[in-house]
């Protein structure tokens, strides 16, 4: 009799540390996933919507992007600003868009920066990135986020290109 309670009991005690560690790990797995879910939101939440941006948003100038080419320190400067321009759509990818810069600067005048140049990437939501088409020419609102660089030869010279990056960008139809 002794030895089946003593069985008996043991049994219950195997039970029960199965049944915490199980439980510990489920509650860390959730946990997990909550945090994950809770991470992604805040990301979303983070983003602006089109009318956040259409509110500080300000046309950008020939000046700034004449500038921004020539001056890496002055590009970097303009991080944070939130601008409106047309572009011109050179290619698609998942999810940004290429473009070039493309400025009507008045009286039959038109300003364009040469995605070889200074590209634009914008990173758009699925609905606009599916409704542009290469070489057509859209308005966009979109807050500068980042300023990169890379070199290439033209012509056996090498050439600093300035890429400028929407991490949040809209067709400002």
């Amino acid at each position: 009799m002794k030895k089946v309670c003593a069985l008996l009991l043991a049994l219950i005690f195997v039970v029960s540390l199965v049944a915490c560690g199980g439980s510990e790990s489920g509650e860390k797995k959730e946990d997990t996933a909550g945090n994950a879910e809770a991470t992604e939101a805040a990301t979303e939440a983070q983003k602006a919507t089109k009318d956040d941006l259409l509110k500080e948003a300000k046309p950008i100038t020939q000046e700034e992007l004449e500038k921004a080419q020539d001056n890496t320190a002055f590009a970097k400067s303009l991080i944070g600003n939130t601008y409106t321009f047309d572009g011109k759509v050179r290619t698609v990818k998942d999810d940004y868009a290429v473009v070039e810069f493309y400025l009507d600067t008045g009286a039959n005048s038109i300003y364009t920066v040469s995605y070889d140049v200074m590209p634009a990437y914008l990173y758009l939501p699925t609905d606009d990135l599916i409704s542009i088409e290469d070489g057509k020419t859209f308005p966009f609102v979109a807050k500068l986020t980042d300023v990169t660089t890379s070199e290439t030869s033209i012509d056996g010279n090498a050439w600093e290109i300035k890429e400028l990056v929407f991490d949040t960008a809209y067709i400002n139809k």
